[in-house]
């Protein structure tokens, strides 16, 4: 049942030691990240802001991720476009921070080539 599979974990304590908003994370052994599939992109192919749901073992939401990322870039530069991934707990508390940056790097040849810089913060700054 997709309703049940998605409940939602209370909030937990504090624990010592464990940045805040990652404190499920000290608690499971195990996680799935769920895309959430949207109806437009699917039927016109229109690349969208990715969402996810971050599920335990046993299948309640612990987590929450959504996408910011510039439409253009999503459209033109599919893979390769540079975007940030917020991953918030059930109560809006931001615990992670996901940045991937697309830059473009020139050597000593003159040749320009593409590297992914990615960044994780927690707490984010």
């Amino acid at each position: 049942d997709e309703k049940q599979r998605l409940t939602r974990v209370p909030m937990t304590a504090m624990i010592a030691n464990c940045p805040p908003g990652l404190e499920y994370l000290a608690l499971i052994d195990r996680i799935q990240v769920i895309q959430a599939i949207e109806l437009l992109e699917v039927l016109i192919g229109w690349e969208g802001a990715n969402r996810y749901a971050i599920v335990n073992g046993i299948g309640q939401q612990i987590y929450y991720a959504f996408e910011k990322s510039d439409v253009c870039e999503r459209v033109c530069c599919k893979q390769k476009c540079s975007f940030s991934i917020h991953v918030v707990d059930n109560f809006n508390k931001v615990g992670l921070l996901i940045v991937d940056l697309w830059t473009l790097i020139s050597d000593l040849f003159s040749c320009a080539c593409c590297q992914e810089v990615v960044t994780i913060e927690s707490p984010p700054g």
